[in-house]
């Protein structure tokens, strides 16, 4: 009779365990996708408002944010998509790309003990594309009435 107490009750805190690390890993991916949400609304003038709107999304997912736990970089990088590259081959063009980091550090507890997490997200976007002059032939057409 002992041993099935003792049996149900390890049985009911590995459940309880579970259940908990199960929450944690779901809040982790919602966060995730949020975080990617946002990289769309980065730029050089609204950090502080992107943070703001980060930690109350997360709230309502149970995780308990900090600005100053939330990373923000937004800066010139070099790296262009394929389209970009063959573009640029063909006509000579330069494309202006921002890198967008957003870094997310938070702890989670799990059974009381807490467990640091991070989330991390990037994205590259075209701040700037060339405008080329068309050709003699389009112009022509487009000043025809």
């Amino acid at each position: 009779m002992r041993s099935a107490i003792v049996t149900v009750v390890v049985a009911l805190v590995v459940i309880y365990i579970g259940a908990q690390a199960l929450t944690v890993y779901r809040a982790k991916g919602e966060l995730r996708q949020t975080v990617k949400r946002y990289l769309d609304f980065v730029d050089d003038n609204n950090s502080a408002e992107v943070k703001r709107d980060l930690v109350r999304d997360a709230q309502k997912l149970g995780v308990t944010l900090s600005p100053d736990n939330i990373h923000i970089t937004y800066g010139d990088t070099d790296v262009q998509s394929a389209a970009q590259q063959l573009v640029g081959r063909k006509l000579g063009a330069q494309y202006h790309n921002k890198r967008v980091v957003i870094t997310v550090r938070y702890t989670a507890h799990v059974v009381m003990l807490p467990v640091a997490l991070e989330v991390s997200e990037f994205k590259i976007t075209q701040v700037s594309a060339p405008v080329i002059p068309p050709s003699r032939e389009v112009q022509e057409l487009l000043d025809t009435p």
